[in-house]
């Protein structure tokens, strides 16, 4: 058994206590986003439902940047947890079963413009992630983490901090770099349409913001 505090949005999977009957208190949590980021999350959030965001037209942009388009959906392919990858390290699955691919509904070409983002828990570590089974124990240990990731780890968790990322992989051994500048560029973009709905007044009041 693992447990955490409600309502923490960034924890190190790897640190904790460890208890009698097996319990695990996970104590590598950063503190959450100041009260203004959050603000702006729940702005964008519905913003973004009701189509007043500048997404589309910005994705478009990035599309004549070579390395930021979107690689094609027949590149997105998710293999079952226990599936081991064939072959050499980021290559294109060539030799790897397509009957273990897990069945999801089919996507339209419209969607390569479309931004889809998610708001939960993040868990994070010191090491890469290439292993499916290990991905879904570390999300069931952190009580439903969206995703793994490692730059986070080296933050301050005494400072309040909000966590973007864009996702590249799938963090198992099927993992190659393809989608990473795709994924950057999504992340960079979704922290401008953010940016945007916080006043210059609410960024002088955040905590751990000085005047230069």
């Amino acid at each position: 058994m693992c447990w955490l505090r409600k309502n923490e949005n960034v924890v190190d999977h790897g640190r904790g206590r460890s208890k009698v009957n097996g319990q695990f208190e996970m104590v590598g949590t950063m503190q959450n986003p100041d009260w203004g980021l959050t603000n702006a999350l729940g702005i964008l959030a519905s913003d973004h439902e009701l189509s007043r965001t500048t997404y589309r037209g910005q994705l478009a942009r990035l599309k004549c940047h070579k390395k930021f388009a979107h690689p094609g959906l027949e590149r997105d392919r998710l293999f079952r947890a226990r599936y081991c990858h064939v072959g050499e390290y980021g290559s294109n699955c060539v030799a790897c079963d397509q009957n273990e691919l897990v069945q999801r509904p089919p996507r339209a070409e419209d969607d390569k413009n479309k931004l889809v983002f998610h708001r939960g828990r993040i868990a994070n570590g010191n090491s890469v992630i290439q292993d499916g089974e290990l991905r879904d124990q570390i999300s069931a240990r952190c009580h439903g983490a969206l995703c793994v990731e490692v730059e986070s780890a080296g933050v301050d968790v005494n400072r309040r901090c909000l966590v973007i990322r864009g996702i590249s992989d799938y963090a198992d051994s099927h993992k190659k770099d393809v989608w990473r500048f795709h994924a950057a560029g999504n992340a960079a973009e979704f922290t401008r349409e953010l940016l945007r709905r916080i006043q210059p007044g609410v960024v002088k009041n955040m905590e751990g913001t000085t005047e230069s």
